[in-house]
């Protein structure tokens, strides 16, 4: 009877170890790899063909060999791992599988009711717990027209945490920011930004402390950030946390244009809110600002948002609240600290000591040594005055959908990047060129010009990728041309002031149609740019250019005898904002080519004015060409339509 009864509890014990380690079938195996959420932790997207592959490329995020390409292979080889203690460590930590892949993990226990044993994972634990995650910002630091990969705006995550212990109040600052980047190394030559455009380098998610953040876009480079605090429950902040940490084992190439900093976010918002559908918009593009669009569109998945003004505009600010004594002080004093008094008002202070942080800033001294480049005389001053410093380090708006301020601050802010006008646009257009009429459209995927509304955009810029303008002739011929193929275009005329001092500058390239030729069918090949200076405000400025250009056509040898013509060149260009919906621009340029006739030049004036009543604006362009061979005059009118 006790044989007996061993033997059963033997039996028992047994059965109970076999369902513990029980492997699902092969039909259940097979339903969940076609599960959605199961696709979207390996990041699959169907290529042309309809097959699922991998947007991920670092070998260490498959534990299948197929894992790339195969769903099922994946899972099946990720139970394997999951359910042996002595699986072969993965990644750069050398973790068990569970570990590497804890929201992989979690996924499948859940679906597949697994009873497998659990490691400890101490360092996956310790980095989550470091967090204390309360809550999820994803933060826009506006465009930076000093670098090719942030001239479109940049995007990131911060991790806020719950006040730690001793605070009173929270301070944002401690938090850790999470960013996807390029691995670019410390130098970057010319063919850095092509590196990029075609996916040369990898992508990596990476963290550091949010003032270290704030200290290179908003101090450094004088980036205005704004933070949209989004709507994730803690379930949901503790998915997308699992899968950072699995993103560890991986690299993704990165292309400055689709698969960049803001479409790879895109994926953590949609693993940890599994309902939306954010980033299958964005194959071709995806503009940091036109991701943040798509969450925004999501039912109130923004709780709040926030600005903070870059160093910069903080100091804008200050002079803005001066009194004209005040700011006659500044100035008289922010090249001669010496002359300070002690009657000069905390206002004037203040502004002297952001003064002296920028310009370190300009000289390329590092944040702290900018910090320490502060005048002790002055510090000691302002410790005298009452603490009634203006709080411009961040300031709230009232609702998701509003742009005012909170508080009573008279400070500037300026349009939420979000409300301004869409990135892509379309425009048709009728023309009379030399006294031949000509209908026409334009495309310009993204995704700003000069005579586009400001708000919510670097004023004074442009930039431009793709742009295509064709036109067919409304004579006997109805002849089809091409008008423009813009491969790129930046354009940088910010003015020189007495706190910035910017140089302006241009450059463009791509196809044109050479209108002085009067061939109507023919193309040139062109490289141009220019640097020079821009004065007045934003409002109205004027900008000289001294610019150099480079064409080849065949259309040239019936010209100058050669295919190609290079020369340098003036450009004069008036910038006016009439109101906030009309726009005028004004220019004159003359460029002198090499080699050819003596007299071998082009001369080119423009005037257009731009209305704008959104989504739509109205456009009148006239343009005049005066060349050796001839003069060219033509009138354009094109309604344009931003999508």
């Amino acid at each position: 009877m006790r044989f007996n009864s061993l033997l059963i509890l033997y039996f028992l014990l047994i059965s109970v170890a076999t369902q513990a380690t029980e492997i699902p079938s092969q039909e259940k195996i097979s339903a969940v790899s076609q599960n959605p959420y199961w696709k979207r932790l390996l990041h699959y997207r169907k290529n042309w063909f309809g097959v699922d592959k991998s947007e991920a490329d670092g070998l260490d995020f498959f534990l299948s060999p197929h894992g790339k390409t195969d769903p099922k292979a994946e899972l099946q080889s990720d139970l394997d791992a999951f359910q042996n203690p002595n699986s072969t460590p993965v990644g750069p930590l050398k973790q068990h599988a569970q570990c590497a892949f804890p929201e992989r993990y979690r996924f499948l226990k859940n679906i597949l009711a697994l009873t497998f044993s659990e490691p400890p994972c101490d360092d996956f634990n310790t980095w989550k717990n470091r967090f204390k995650a309360r809550s999820v910002t994803l933060i826009y630091a506006a465009a930076y027209f000093g670098s090719p990969s942030s001239m479109f705006g940049h995007t990131f995550l911060r991790i806020d945490s719950a006040p730690r212990e001793g605070q009173k109040q929270k301070n944002d600052l401690l938090d850790y920011g999470i960013s996807f980047d390029a691995v670019m190394g410390p130098n970057h030559d010319f063919a850095y930004p092509l590196r990029g455009l075609l996916g040369l380098y990898p992508g990596m998610y990476s963290q550091m402390p949010y003032y270290l953040k704030i200290n290179t876009y908003s101090n450094m480079d004088s980036r205005d950030l704004w933070e949209y605090q989004v709507n994730l429950t803690p379930e949901q902040i503790d998915r997308l946390l699992n899968h950072i940490w699995e993103m560890g084992t991986t690299h993704f190439d990165y292309y400055f244009f689709n698969r960049n900093c803001s479409y790879q976010l895109l994926t953590l918002f949609e693993v940890a809110n599994p309902e939306w559908n954010l980033k299958n918009q964005f194959d071709v593009k995806a503009i940091p600002v036109d991701t943040i669009r798509s969450l925004l569109q999501q039912n109130q998945a923004i709780r709040s948002i926030h600005y903070r003004p870059s160093l910069l505009h903080t100091l804008e600010n200050r002079l803005a609240l001066m009194d004209e004594s005040e700011l006659a002080r500044f100035h008289i004093t922010k090249n001669n600290i010496a002359l300070i008094q002690e009657s000069d008002t905390a206002k004037t202070l203040d502004a002297l000591m952001d003064w002296q942080k920028y310009e370190a800033l300009e000289n390329s001294f590092s944040v702290e040594e900018a910090e320490r480049k502060i005048d002790f005389r002055l510090l000691q001053l302002r410790a005298k005055k009452p603490n009634t410093q203006e709080n411009f380090s961040e300031l709230s708006l009232e609702t998701p959908l509003g742009n005012s301020l909170e508080s009573s601050t008279t400070a500037k802010v300026p349009l939420r990047p979000d409300l301004g006008h869409l990135s892509s646009k379309f425009s048709s257009f009728i023309e009379s060129e030399a006294h031949v009429g000509a209908f026409g459209f334009e495309l310009r995927p993204g995704f700003h010009d000069l005579l586009d509304p400001d708000e919510g955009f670097l004023p004074d810029s442009a930039l431009n990728i793709g742009r295509v303008r064709g036109s067919v002739l409304l004579d006997e011929t109805k002849t089809a041309r091409l008008d423009e193929l813009l491969i790129g275009e930046v354009v940088s005329y910010q003015p020189f002031t007495r706190l910035k001092k910017y140089l302006s500058w241009q450059v463009s390239g791509g196809l044109y149609r050479p209108v002085e030729t009067s061939c109507t069918a023919c193309v040139a090949e062109y490289l141009q740019g220019g640097a020079g200076v821009t004065l007045g405000t934003t409002k109205a400025s004027l900008s000289v250019l001294f610019t150099g250009h480079t064409e080849f056509s065949n259309t040239f040898n019936d010209v100058i005898g050669l295919n190609y013509r290079v020369g340098p060149g003036t450009l004069l260009l008036g910038l006016f904002k009439i109101s906030e919906n009309l726009k005028i621009l004004g220019s004159l340029e003359h460029i002198r080519y090499f080699p050819g006739p003596d007299q071998h030049y082009l001369s080119k004036a423009e005037l257009a004015l731009s209305y704008h009543f959104m989504p739509f604006d109205l456009r009148l362009q006239a343009d005049s060409f005066a060349s050796p061979q001839q003069n060219i005059e033509a009138i354009n009118l094109s309604l344009g339509f931003w999508y």
